[in-house]
């Protein structure tokens, strides 16, 4: 069963497109324009490298020549460079489609009008995306950091699952802030491979830091997830991990010039991880086709 995963961006922007159900997930989108935190002279940044489309209605173009469409948006952080608002409310706009959120963006989503909006819920609860009765569910859920100070507003997983087989579940898992290992354990020890399997991690892997002041570490990055990629059992799938919200923005205000970088090269978390999983950076623009085939 082919899954697509589409870079819209250099950043963290991507169309996750289903082929059994046929679906198709907008997760985060952020095209053009400036991302402001507060105020612009505390924080201000824009992409450097050019999104795919400008637009949400030359994304639905495109998508309409291949019989797709967005099906739901999925929301990860209330941060406006995931909810960005000249995106979503932009030229071509919505509509009326289903987004899905984690509790504070949902807040900022009805507030600006939207009615289908439904929370994404943490702990071991999931949320159906697609309705039809008639098809395999696609569901999601949240597994929050407990071991960083910032958790629970900044570093965690979205859980997508998706039926890969008869009698076994795919997860893709989404952490553009990053998670410690400890917290992905903790969640997924009690799930075994005949009955769940990962087949790929979207995260960051550089390392961004504010001072203590401004909250500390904002992304984990590739240190705080190696030690799980390093632990689990050996897949009966390719497993992909792949990299995002490491795009290096035009950034400007107090944020901009405090913010600390570590640079995780693909060589570098690379280093003593099994041939099994491929590690990927992929562009603005490039696509991933994962045929979930089990070997």
């Amino acid at each position: 069963m082919p899954v697509t995963l589409h870079h819209l961006n250099a950043d963290s922007s991507w169309l996750i497109s289903f082929s059994e159900p046929h679906f198709t997930l907008l997760l985060d989108p952020w095209f053009t324009g400036s991302q402001v935190d507060i105020h612009p002279l505390f924080s201000s940044q824009s992409h450097v490298v050019p999104s795919e489309f400008n637009t949400i209605q030359e994304l639905s173009s495109s998508l309409s020549t291949q019989n797709k469409q967005i099906d739901a948006v999925i929301i990860s952080f209330e941060f406006s460079d995931h909810l960005h608002k000249e995106t979503i409310e932009g030229v071509g706009g919505l509509g009326e489609t289903q987004f899905f959120a984690l509790p504070r963006a949902a807040k900022i989503l009805r507030s600006w009008g939207r009615q289908k909006v439904q929370d994404i819920p943490e702990a071991y609860s999931t949320v159906k995306v697609n309705q039809d009765p008639n098809q395999h569910p696609i569901e999601l859920s949240y597994i929050t950091a407990t071991t960083t100070c910032a958790g629970q507003r900044l570093h965690g997983a979205l859980s997508i699952s998706f039926q890969m087989s008869d009698h076994k579940r795919g997860v893709i898992l989404y952490s553009p802030h990053g998670i410690p290992s400890s917290d992905l354990d903790r969640r997924l020890r009690n799930q075994t491979p005949e009955q769940t399997e990962i087949v790929a991690i979207i995260s960051s892997w550089d390392v961004i830091s504010n001072p203590w002041w401004l909250g500390g570490t904002i992304s984990l990055g590739a240190p705080s997830i190696l030690p799980f990629l390093r632990s689990i059992p050996k897949p009966s799938v390719t497993r992909y991990w792949i990299r995002t919200h490491d795009e290096q923005k035009d950034k400007h205000g107090l944020v901009g010039k405090v913010l600390k970088r570590e640079v995780w090269t693909k060589e570098m978390v690379s280093k003593d991880l099994t041939q099994d999983l491929k590690v990927l950076e992929l562009g603005s623009g490039e696509q991933l086709e994962m045929d979930i085939l089990e070997q």
